[in-house]
This record gives structure tokens, C-alpha cells and sequence, in this order.
């Protein structure tokens, strides 16, 4: 109710101040009345009646929300009882009528939005009740962040819902368009900042791009994190940005560098690829010890864990020799050193001099080797972990019904 009388304080001022005389006016002697109905004195009547209640105020000095429901009520049966009249009088009336109209139905599809997002979870009622509400104001950034995080917790129902997807993965790319642009929401309906909206909403734009591209995906992950929010500390996000960078960077990689260089003897051509390899490797290697360290005892993520631990193993192995010497203290100091900048793969010069062995960046024990297993044969590790599914135990906001 709150909301509704903000919104019809504009109406309200609009004609407050119109017209107030018309009831002197319009006593006109009955002949005359009863020959023309706008003219009569039970119109006067009804225009005074339906003035003062518009313009009633309640103990605080706002417009008082019953008086202006009569008003409007009144004020459509005017409109109808004297369609003929179109005097200024009942262009001021259809002036309130039509703002007042226009408020209540804005203010009923708020509320029927918040139903269906925060109240019943019905994602394919939210974003048909918000199809004409951001056709109507396709800068409501409060809106667009809503709806933006939206796809994201309909992709976590199990089983997900990937419907709405690419209709929020624009939503929520608008709206942080615009927070970065230094908007900022009427209202923080779902996130308290600005710095957790973009959080969760680069994280969100991540998580409907990593399976169709999954590369592209990389850097809205690491601007999740470069911000001060819950899902800089939330385990499985990293994970997220592990796969990302499994499936986006290194799997395609690997195949190409085991199609063209697997079993051969090396050469400048094969170290420079190994060296690509291995950098994107360092970063997965990095993304799970992130998870495994935020993990911790937690039982939610139990079995989870177990697994990005064994992925990180097997990388880790392969980067050090095939020894886990050292995997406990750079699990432990995983989340104390800054996130490894996003990688580009560098195609092969053959004037250029070989790029440097990333060496010991997968690990502080520094027992890394260029060529990851050791030997005079190239190979690279086949990629141990299944393709990204869609999590469902990421840092997900308090949900916020904001009443109309």
C-alpha cells in the first residue's frame, strides 16, 4: 500500500489544485439544468464530492489511499454519467482517473512479480507478467536485476529450467551494463549493493553461457570474484570457473596438441603448445584448490568435494612429476593469493624463440617440469572430469518479497 500511495502522489498533484469552483458554477436554475445535463446541479454535485475525496489527506499529510479509491471510483462513474461533458472539468477528472488506473495496475504487477519469483517460484509466470513491464520501461534497472538473477535459480531447480535463460542472460548483461555505468536501482529489492548485484549477476551470466561457451564464460566468473560478496567465499563457484576453464580452454587444447604432437619427439613447436597447455592447465589446477580449501568440512558439499579433489590430483600430478608432494600447503594457501589473470592461447611463430615452461606455477614445491610427464615423449593429460552440469549449491542471495 506503501508503494501504491507514492505512486499516486503525482496524480494526486496533478489536479488537485483544478477546478475547485465548480460547484458554484454549475447551479444553474433547474430549466436550464433539465435541458442540459452537464449543466445540471447533481453534476456539481458528484465533481465536489469526487475533489474533496481526491484530495484528502491521512494523519501524515499523504493522500489518503481509501479516499482516493472512492475518488477514482466516483470519478469513472462521472465519466460515464456525463460522457457528453467534455468541459475542462472532465478533462481533469479523466486525467486522474487514467493516472490512477495506470498506478494500480502497475503497483498489481509488482505484486504479482514478486508472487512468482520470491513466493511461488512459477519462473514462466515472472517473466510473462515482466514481458510488458519492461516493455513499458526497459530502464528499470531494479527489473532487469530481478529478472537477471531469475534464470539463474530457475537453471537450480532440480530439474533445471533452462527456458528462461536466454532471456534473462540479457537482462542481467543490461543491468550490469548499467551498474557499471554508476545506475543505481530505485530500491534494492534482491541485493543489498551495488557490488553484490554484480557478483551474483556476472556469476549468473557465467553459469547461462558455460555450456555453450564455456571460454566465453571465464571472465564473468573471475568479476564474481573480484567482488566483495558471499560468492567470493562459496566453494562450488570455483569449481564453476575449474570447469569453465576444463572445458572451454583446456580440452579443446588437448586434443589438438595429442592429435599433432602426441608420441612424437619435442620440438620448439611442441614445447610452445605444451607451454599454452600447461598455463591453462595451472589455472584449473588453481580454480579446484579453491573449491577443496572453501570446502572445507562441510557437509553440503561433501561428495563434491571429493570429486574436484580428485580432478585436482590428477592435474597436479601431472604437473609435478606424478607426486602430490606439496597438494596440502597449496590447498591450504590456494584462497591467499590473488586469481590467475584469464589466458589466451598464443598461436605458434615459428621465428620466435620457444615461449618460457610455466614451471612451477601449478605449485610452490617446485618439482613442475616443462614437459609434464618427464620424458622425451609428448603428452598431455586426457581430461578427467565430465562436462559441466548445472550447480545447484552456489551462493545464492536471501530472497526479498518487497510488498507493494
Amino acid at each position: 500500500m506503501r508503494n501504491l500511495i507514492r505512486l499516486l502522489t503525482l496524480a494526486a498533484l496533478a489536479t488537485f489544485c483544478a477546478l475547485p469552483s465548480f460547484a458554484q458554477e454549475a447551479a444553474a436554475p433547474a430549466a436550464a439544468a433539465a435541458a442540459n445535463p452537464c449543466e445540471e446541479a447533481a453534476r456539481g454535485e458528484m465533481y465536489t464530492r469526487y475533489y474533496e475525496l481526491k484530495g484528502k489527506k491521512d494523519a501524515k499529510g499523504q493522500p489518503d489511499a481509501a479516499a482516493q479509491k472512492e475518488a477514482y471510483g466516483i470519478g469513472q462513474e462521472y465519466l460515464t454519467k456525463y460522457a457528453s461533458c467534455n468541459d475542462t472539468y472532465s478533462k481533469a477528472v479523466q486525467k486522474f482517473v487514467t493516472q490512477y488506473g495506470e498506478a494500480v495496475r502497475k503497483v498489481g504487477n509488482v505484486a504479482e512479480l514478486n508472487d512468482a519469483l520470491y513466493k511461488n517460484k512459477d519462473y514462466a509466470k515472472a517473466f510473462q507478467v515482466a514481458q510488458p513491464m519492461i516493455a513499458a520501461d526497459p530502464e528499470n534497472l531494479s527489473l532487469l536485476i530481478q529478472l537477471g538473477y531469475a534464470g539463474y535459480n530457475a537453471q537450480s531447480l532440480n530439474p533445471p529450467v533452462t527456458t528462461f535463460s536466454p532471456t534473462a542472460l540479457g537482462y542481467a548483461k543490461r543491468a550490469i551494463e548499467m551498474l557499471e555505468a554508476g545506475k543505481t536501482p530505485s530500491e534494492w529489492v534482491l541485493f543489498k549493493s551495488k557490488d553484490e548485484a554484480l557478483a551474483y549477476l556476472n556469476f549468473a551470466v557465467g553459469e547461462y553461457m558455460i555450456k555453450s561457451d564455456p571460454a566465453g564464460a571465464i571472465p564473468f566468473y573471475l568479476k564474481s570474484f573480484a567482488l566483495e560478496s558471499p560468492v567470493k567465499t562459496t566453494a562450488p563457484a570455483y569449481a564453476r570457473l575449474a570447469a569453465a576453464y576444463q572445458v572451454g580452454q583446456y580440452d579443446p587444447l588437448q586434443k589438438e596438441f595429442t592429435a599433432k604432437y602426441g608420441g612424437k619427439p619435442e620440438t620448439d613447436e611442441s614445447k610452445f603448445a605444451l607451454n599454452n597447455l600447461n598455463q591453462v592447465m595451472d589455472r584449473v589446477i588453481d580454480a579446484y584448490a579453491r573449491a577443496v580449501n572453501l570446502a572445507g568440512n562441510d557437509p553440503k558439499v561433501a561428495a563434491d568435494k571429493k570429486v574436484w579433489l580428485e580432478t585436482l590430483t590428477g592435474f597436479y600430478k601431472f604437473r609435478n612429476n606424478d607426486s602430490t608432494t606439496g597438494l596440502d600447503a597449496f590447498i591450504a594457501s590456494a584462497t591467499s593469493k590473488p586469481l590467475p589473470a584469464p589466458f589466451t592461447p598464443q598461436p605458434y611463430v615459428p621465428s620466435a624463440a620457444p615461449a618460457p615452461s610455466t614451471g612451477g606455477t601449478a605449485s610452490d614445491s617446485g618439482e613442475t617440469n616443462g614437459a609434464g610427464n618427464g620424458n622425451g615423449a609428448m603428452t598431455a593429460p586426457a581430461a578427467t572430469a565430465p562436462a559441466p552440469a548445472q550447480s545447484t549449491t552456489a551462493a545464492k542471495p536471501k530472497t526479498v518479497t518487497k510488498k507493494p
